[in-house]
């Protein structure tokens, strides 16, 4: 499609944003109203209707006085019939927003291809509104702008029902991200019409015009919207994150999107319950993280900052899995090994030894906030942990190349830093702080050629982080001691 007209969205086209970008401007944000509320006669589902002026005076307050809430929704517009007397608006429940009689929302939209639009809409709602995770009913509606104005609700297909209740979209802003003047986004699954019988000729006409009567499965749709709300995000990971990006802002992001989908919030009437797709978590790690990773972990790299950005690439995903994990509908052996060892091997360092300079972990360490690095600690050393427990095969030793990211921004040493051979020896093995190595030690230990198998891989982290070598040999089996010695501080091979 060319994209609706100017009076069925009222802006043309806009460029994707990148909505985990930190704003640098407060953006005056107000919605436009609807002055054709008494002259609306509703098509299908049987709200109020209008007998005179309504009050929406919920909305389009300053920024300081309210959130602004933008929202995502996809529209295919074969199955809308769209053409240019067709407007789409939201309606909202609520006495001052409208009760479910005034269309607000001036939407842009984006073409993704496949017969759908990426609509999108930013409202300021007060915030006495939302605060303590209080829930607003809404919909999706289209104003079909005839000789009279006729309204069409969406229609919620496959959420779970409660008698003759009407099924609405529901807005509950958590309260660990509400804040006054603040910014939310709220990611909607496709909008469908109401089932309706189709003559034959009228579903040839469908097959002519590329459109379909047919309502897709929801797993499809779920799927198909979590891959459109998070495309420039997947293209940024492949091609390099934005300098002005941080990694808890992009983690919060992709989460924002995955919690939308994953638990959508719907009520029955004005009651609120949940619409749950918890295959959609799986499919997050599946069709979004894998192919991701089979992109960048062959990337040839020429530049510290080109690997830089695959480091920090590395970090959100694994960061992403973390909080997958933390839904507990994704569990561990949902990974493979294959993976996870392509995760931690993309966190290699790539040290310039001749000037002895770290840029890559310097840009790393750049895009990190302090009040991060816990949780970044927390993922990647999760993820070594189990490659370190699961992996039948004990070659798999990727978790090596986490070990400089960890110590580094836990401060436990410095690039380029040397050993202080005046503290006793048994300070310095690394074994159960973060990764579990006592477990790999009892897997190799009767092992022979682990060292010439693997130090030459590592001999550049061995340069800038002191501390790697102590683990790399602490995990040596004894029968590979004498390499130790002369490739290693003695001091190390006999502790």
């Amino acid at each position: 499609g060319t994209g609706p007209s100017t009076i069925s969205v009222g802006n043309s086209n806009k460029q994707d944003e990148q909505v985990y970008r930190k704003p640098t401007v407060a953006p005056e944000l107000f919605p436009s109203r609807s002055d054709n509320a008494a002259q609306v006669k509703h098509d299908n589902v049987g709200h109020q209707k209008t007998t005179g002026k309504v009050d929406t005076s919920g909305f389009g307050y300053a920024q300081a006085d309210s959130i602004a809430v933008t929202f995502h929704v996809l529209l295919p517009y074969h199955v809308w019939g769209w053409n240019e007397r067709k407007k789409l608006v939201m309606y909202f429940g609520g006495q001052n927003l409208g009760n479910w009689r005034a269309g607000v929302g001036d939407f842009t939209w984006r073409d993704i291809g496949d017969g759908l639009w990426e609509m999108t809409a930013t409202l300021n709602i007060h915030v006495d509104l939302l605060k303590g995770a209080n829930s607003i009913p809404y919909k999706y509606v289209v104003l079909n702008y005839m000789s009279d104005i006729t309204v069409e609700f969406e229609v919620l297909h496959g959420a779970p029902t409660k008698g003759n209740h009407f099924v609405n979209r529901c807005l509950i802003i958590p309260t660990a991200l509400f804040q006054r003047g603040g910014y939310y986004q709220q990611y909607d699954t496709v909008m469908y019409p109401e089932k309706k019988n189709k003559s034959y000729f009228g579903r040839l006409g469908d097959w002519f015009s590329g459109g379909s009567s047919i309502i897709p499965p929801n797993e499809q749709m779920h799927q198909k919207c979590l891959i459109t709300y998070l495309d420039g995000l997947r293209n940024d990971l492949t091609r390099g994150i934005p300098a002005n990006c941080t990694v808890d802002c992009v983690v919060a992001f992709a989460m924002q999107v995955v919690t939308c989908l994953t638990t959508q919030r719907i009520a029955h009437d004005d009651k609120p319950t949940v619409w749950n797709d918890e295959k959609l978590i799986i499919f997050m790690l599946t069709g979004w993280i894998f192919p991701i990773i089979d992109t960048v972990k062959n990337f040839p790299v020429s530049t510290p900052e080109e690997n830089g950005k695959i480091v920090m690439t590395a970090i959100i995903l694994i960061c992403i899995v973390g909080k997958l994990l933390g839904t507990k509908q994704l569990q561990p052996h949902d990974i493979p090994v294959p993976y996870a060892a392509s995760m931690l091997q993309m966190l290699c360092l790539s040290p310039d030894l001749e000037n002895k300079k770290c840029l890559d972990y310097e840009f790393v360490r750049s895009v990190i906030p302090n009040h991060y690095v816990k949780d970044v600690t927390e993922a990647i050393s999760g993820l070594g942990n189990y490659l370190i427990t699961t992996a039948a095969d004990i070659e798999h030793v990727e978790w090596f190349y986490c070990l400089p990211i960890l110590h580094f921004l836990n401060n436990c040493t410095k690039p380029f830093e040397t050993l202080d051979l005046h503290v006793p020896v048994d300070t310095f093995v690394f074994n159960d702080r973060y990764l579990k190595l006592g477990t790999f030690c009892n897997r190799v230990a009767e092992k022979e050629g682990f060292f010439e198998r693997h130090f030459e891989k590592l001999k550049p982290l061995l340069h800038i982080d002191p501390m790697l070598q102590c683990a790399f040999a602490y995990v040596c089996p004894l029968k590979d001691r004498s390499h130790l010695i002369h490739n290693l501080s003695p001091y190390l091979c006999i502790g």
